[in-house]
Protein backbone atom coordinates (compact mmCIF):
# COMPACT_ATOMS: atom_id res chain seq x y z
CA UNK A 1 0.00 0.00 0.00
CA UNK A 2 1.39 3.25 -0.55
CA UNK A 3 0.64 7.01 1.51
CA UNK A 4 1.00 9.95 -0.39
CA UNK A 5 2.32 12.91 1.32
CA UNK A 6 -0.70 14.73 0.17
CA UNK A 7 -2.89 13.39 3.61
CA UNK A 8 0.62 14.69 5.58
CA UNK A 9 0.21 17.91 3.78
CA UNK A 10 -3.42 17.83 3.83
CA UNK A 11 -3.48 17.09 7.57
CA UNK A 12 -0.73 19.74 9.02
CA UNK A 13 -2.71 23.06 6.05
CA UNK A 14 -5.74 22.37 8.26
CA UNK A 15 -4.36 23.60 11.62
CA UNK A 16 -1.85 26.23 9.14
CA UNK A 17 -5.09 27.37 7.35
CA UNK A 18 -7.79 27.31 11.06
CA UNK A 19 -4.84 30.57 11.28
CA UNK A 20 -5.45 32.26 7.88
CA UNK A 21 -8.67 30.85 6.03
CA UNK A 22 -10.62 33.33 8.28
CA UNK A 23 -8.89 36.39 7.91
CA UNK A 24 -8.67 39.31 5.43
CA UNK A 25 -5.68 39.36 3.05
CA UNK A 26 -4.39 42.51 4.78
CA UNK A 27 -4.43 40.09 8.27
CA UNK A 28 -3.00 37.36 6.27
CA UNK A 29 -0.43 39.54 5.72
CA UNK A 30 -0.17 41.06 9.20
CA UNK A 31 0.89 37.94 9.78
CA UNK A 32 3.82 37.03 7.97
CA UNK A 33 5.14 40.53 8.99
CA UNK A 34 5.25 39.50 12.54
CA UNK A 35 5.48 35.91 13.72
CA UNK A 36 3.93 32.92 14.86
CA UNK A 37 4.25 31.48 17.81
CA UNK A 38 4.17 26.80 17.49
CA UNK A 39 4.29 24.90 20.88
CA UNK A 40 5.40 21.65 20.85
CA UNK A 41 7.56 22.16 17.66
CA UNK A 42 9.37 19.12 18.44
CA UNK A 43 6.41 16.67 18.00
CA UNK A 44 5.28 14.97 14.99
CA UNK A 45 2.47 17.61 14.06
CA UNK A 46 4.58 20.50 15.41
CA UNK A 47 7.37 19.66 13.01
CA UNK A 48 5.32 19.36 9.99
CA UNK A 49 3.37 22.67 10.98
CA UNK A 50 6.84 24.07 11.32
CA UNK A 51 8.15 22.82 7.79
CA UNK A 52 5.01 24.28 6.12
CA UNK A 53 5.60 27.40 7.90
CA UNK A 54 8.46 28.22 6.91
CA UNK A 55 7.84 27.30 2.92
CA UNK A 56 5.57 29.94 2.97
CA UNK A 57 8.33 32.48 4.88
CA UNK A 58 6.91 33.41 8.51
CA UNK A 59 8.71 34.04 11.12
CA UNK A 60 8.38 31.10 13.72
CA UNK A 61 8.64 31.38 17.75
CA UNK A 62 9.35 27.84 19.21
CA UNK A 63 8.27 26.70 22.57
CA UNK A 64 11.08 24.12 23.42
CA UNK A 65 11.85 21.95 27.15
CA UNK A 66 15.06 23.10 26.41
CA UNK A 67 16.77 25.39 23.01
CA UNK A 68 20.48 23.95 23.95
CA UNK A 69 19.06 20.58 23.03
CA UNK A 70 21.21 20.46 19.79
CA UNK A 71 20.40 16.65 19.22
CA UNK A 72 16.86 16.79 19.43
CA UNK A 73 16.58 20.12 17.37
CA UNK A 74 18.40 19.19 14.39
CA UNK A 75 15.72 18.80 12.48
CA UNK A 76 13.91 21.58 12.58
CA UNK A 77 17.55 23.95 12.31
CA UNK A 78 17.88 21.67 9.05
CA UNK A 79 14.13 22.85 8.06
CA UNK A 80 15.24 26.59 8.46
CA UNK A 81 18.32 25.99 5.98
CA UNK A 82 15.91 23.79 3.91
CA UNK A 83 13.68 27.04 3.09
CA UNK A 84 16.07 29.70 3.73
CA UNK A 85 14.93 31.38 -0.02
CA UNK A 86 11.24 31.89 1.43
CA UNK A 87 12.29 34.56 4.09
CA UNK A 88 11.27 32.35 7.58
CA UNK A 89 13.14 32.27 10.73
CA UNK A 90 12.93 29.93 13.89
CA UNK A 91 13.74 31.56 16.89
CA UNK A 92 13.98 29.79 20.12
CA UNK A 93 11.98 30.08 23.56
CA UNK A 94 12.44 27.37 26.51
CA UNK A 95 8.74 26.90 27.73
CA UNK A 96 7.23 24.26 30.05
CA UNK A 97 3.34 22.85 30.23
CA UNK A 98 3.79 23.35 34.18
CA UNK A 99 5.92 26.36 34.70
CA UNK A 100 4.57 28.04 37.43
CA UNK A 101 4.75 31.30 35.48
CA UNK A 102 3.57 31.53 32.14
CA UNK A 103 6.21 29.73 29.92
CA UNK A 104 4.65 31.11 26.99
CA UNK A 105 4.42 35.31 27.01
CA UNK A 106 7.92 36.22 26.62
CA UNK A 107 7.37 33.74 23.10
CA UNK A 108 4.10 35.78 21.86
CA UNK A 109 5.52 38.81 22.00
CA UNK A 110 4.94 40.44 18.53
CA UNK A 111 3.34 37.33 17.42
CA UNK A 112 -0.16 38.00 15.34
CA UNK A 113 -0.76 33.69 15.17
CA UNK A 114 -0.33 31.30 18.00
CA UNK A 115 -0.58 27.60 17.29
CA UNK A 116 -0.80 25.55 20.45
CA UNK A 117 -0.04 22.06 19.94
CA UNK A 118 1.95 20.75 22.33
CA UNK A 119 -0.17 18.90 25.16
CA UNK A 120 0.98 15.31 26.81
CA UNK A 121 -0.43 12.15 25.15
CA UNK A 122 -1.93 8.70 26.52
CA UNK A 123 1.38 6.69 26.14
CA UNK A 124 0.52 4.74 29.50
CA UNK A 125 -3.02 3.01 29.23
CA UNK A 126 -5.74 2.65 31.29
CA UNK A 127 -3.40 1.92 34.28
CA UNK A 128 -2.27 5.64 34.34
CA UNK A 129 -5.62 6.51 34.14
CA UNK A 130 -6.51 5.06 37.23
CA UNK A 131 -3.28 6.04 39.27
CA UNK A 132 -2.33 9.38 38.01
CA UNK A 133 -4.82 10.96 36.15
CA UNK A 134 -3.49 14.35 36.39
CA UNK A 135 -0.22 13.61 34.31
CA UNK A 136 -2.56 14.06 31.21
CA UNK A 137 -5.24 16.56 32.38
CA UNK A 138 -2.84 19.27 34.32
CA UNK A 139 -0.83 19.94 31.36
CA UNK A 140 -3.61 19.68 28.79
CA UNK A 141 -5.21 22.68 30.61
CA UNK A 142 -2.80 24.79 32.29
CA UNK A 143 -0.60 24.49 29.02
CA UNK A 144 -4.06 26.04 26.86
CA UNK A 145 -4.97 28.41 29.17
CA UNK A 146 -1.32 29.77 29.16
CA UNK A 147 -1.02 29.47 25.96
CA UNK A 148 -4.15 31.56 25.43
CA UNK A 149 -3.42 34.09 27.81
CA UNK A 150 -0.65 34.77 26.29
CA UNK A 151 -1.79 35.12 22.65
CA UNK A 152 -4.28 37.62 24.10
CA UNK A 153 -1.53 39.78 25.76
CA UNK A 154 0.18 40.03 22.81
CA UNK A 155 -2.67 41.05 20.88
CA UNK A 156 -2.76 37.74 18.45
CA UNK A 157 -5.54 37.59 16.05
CA UNK A 158 -5.39 34.11 15.18
CA UNK A 159 -5.07 31.43 18.11
CA UNK A 160 -5.55 27.58 16.91
CA UNK A 161 -5.12 24.48 19.29
CA UNK A 162 -5.13 21.31 18.10
CA UNK A 163 -7.38 18.70 19.92
CA UNK A 164 -8.98 15.16 18.86
CA UNK A 165 -12.06 13.75 17.68
CA UNK A 166 -11.87 12.24 20.68
CA UNK A 167 -12.89 15.27 22.29
CA UNK A 168 -15.94 15.05 20.38
CA UNK A 169 -17.20 10.55 20.62
CA UNK A 170 -18.60 8.86 21.57
CA UNK A 171 -21.62 11.06 23.53
CA UNK A 172 -24.31 9.57 25.59
CA UNK A 173 -27.22 11.16 23.21
CA UNK A 174 -25.44 9.23 20.20
CA UNK A 175 -23.35 6.25 21.45
CA UNK A 176 -25.59 4.55 24.29
CA UNK A 177 -27.24 1.74 22.13
CA UNK A 178 -26.69 2.51 18.90
CA UNK A 179 -24.69 -1.08 17.22
CA UNK A 180 -24.62 0.49 13.09
CA UNK A 181 -21.79 2.27 12.15
CA UNK A 182 -22.39 6.09 13.63
CA UNK A 183 -20.93 7.24 9.89
CA UNK A 184 -23.83 5.79 8.02
CA UNK A 185 -27.13 6.06 10.21
CA UNK A 186 -29.18 4.28 7.04
CA UNK A 187 -27.50 0.82 8.69
CA UNK A 188 -29.20 1.39 11.78
CA UNK A 189 -32.64 0.85 10.32
CA UNK A 190 -33.37 4.49 9.87
CA UNK A 191 -33.06 5.15 13.95
CA UNK A 192 -30.98 8.28 12.74
CA UNK A 193 -31.87 10.02 16.10
CA UNK A 194 -29.50 7.41 17.74
CA UNK A 195 -26.63 6.53 15.49
CA UNK A 196 -26.32 10.19 13.43
CA UNK A 197 -22.76 11.57 12.08
CA UNK A 198 -20.86 12.93 14.78
CA UNK A 199 -20.57 17.01 13.80
CA UNK A 200 -18.22 19.95 15.39
CA UNK A 201 -21.25 20.77 18.22
CA UNK A 202 -21.02 17.45 19.91
CA UNK A 203 -19.06 16.62 22.89
CA UNK A 204 -17.66 13.52 24.67
CA UNK A 205 -19.30 13.16 27.89
CA UNK A 206 -18.61 9.60 28.43
CA UNK A 207 -15.03 10.20 29.28
CA UNK A 208 -14.21 10.82 32.99
CA UNK A 209 -11.04 11.55 35.17
CA UNK A 210 -10.32 7.82 35.64
CA UNK A 211 -11.76 6.82 31.86
CA UNK A 212 -10.95 7.60 28.90
CA UNK A 213 -8.30 10.50 30.56
CA UNK A 214 -6.77 11.66 27.56
CA UNK A 215 -10.08 12.13 25.86
CA UNK A 216 -11.32 14.05 29.38
CA UNK A 217 -8.22 16.23 28.78
CA UNK A 218 -9.24 17.14 25.49
CA UNK A 219 -12.58 18.43 26.62
CA UNK A 220 -11.50 19.91 30.04
CA UNK A 221 -8.95 21.91 27.44
CA UNK A 222 -11.73 23.22 25.41
CA UNK A 223 -14.49 24.23 27.70
CA UNK A 224 -11.63 25.84 29.46
CA UNK A 225 -10.42 27.46 26.48
CA UNK A 226 -13.63 28.84 25.40
CA UNK A 227 -14.78 30.13 29.02
CA UNK A 228 -11.30 32.00 29.05
CA UNK A 229 -12.14 33.86 25.49
CA UNK A 230 -15.40 34.79 27.12
CA UNK A 231 -14.14 36.66 29.89
CA UNK A 232 -11.47 38.50 27.90
CA UNK A 233 -13.97 39.64 25.56
CA UNK A 234 -12.48 41.39 22.57
CA UNK A 235 -9.24 41.34 23.87
CA UNK A 236 -9.31 37.39 22.85
CA UNK A 237 -8.06 36.60 19.75
CA UNK A 238 -10.26 34.12 17.14
CA UNK A 239 -9.92 30.29 18.61
CA UNK A 240 -9.62 27.54 16.08
CA UNK A 241 -10.17 24.01 17.25
CA UNK A 242 -8.54 21.70 15.18
CA UNK A 243 -9.82 17.80 15.92
CA UNK A 244 -7.52 15.26 14.60
CA UNK A 245 -8.58 11.16 14.34
CA UNK A 246 -5.21 9.83 13.05
CA UNK A 247 -1.82 11.90 11.48
CA UNK A 248 0.29 9.61 9.51
CA UNK A 249 3.06 10.34 7.07
CA UNK A 250 6.91 10.34 7.04
CA UNK A 251 8.80 11.11 10.16
CA UNK A 252 11.06 14.16 10.34
CA UNK A 253 13.17 13.04 12.98
CA UNK A 254 14.18 9.40 14.82
CA UNK A 255 12.00 10.43 18.00
CA UNK A 256 8.85 9.98 16.26
CA UNK A 257 7.50 6.98 15.51
CA UNK A 258 6.90 6.47 11.47
CA UNK A 259 3.36 6.29 10.15
CA UNK A 260 5.02 4.25 8.08
CA UNK A 261 5.27 1.16 10.30
CA UNK A 262 1.94 1.42 11.46
CA UNK A 263 0.21 1.92 7.87
CA UNK A 264 2.33 -1.04 6.86
CA UNK A 265 2.88 0.54 3.32
CA UNK A 266 5.86 3.10 1.64
CA UNK A 267 5.50 6.57 0.89
CA UNK A 268 4.79 8.76 -2.16
CA UNK A 269 6.24 11.97 -2.96
CA UNK A 270 3.00 12.64 -4.87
Amino acid sequence: MVVGCRLVRWVVAVAVGGMLQCSSAAANDELRQSCVVVTGCTGWIGGHVVDQLLKVGFKIHCTVRDPTDTPKLQFLHDLEQQHAAQGGSIEWFAADLLSATNPFSEAAVGCKGFIHVASPVNGGGAADEKTNPDALIAPAIKGTLNALTAAADAGATSFVMTSSVVSIAPSSAKAVGCTADLQHPAAAGGAASACSAYTEVDQNDVATRTYGTYAFSKVRAEEEAHALAAKLGSKAPRITSIHFSMAIGPQQNARCVTGRDAWGGEWSEE
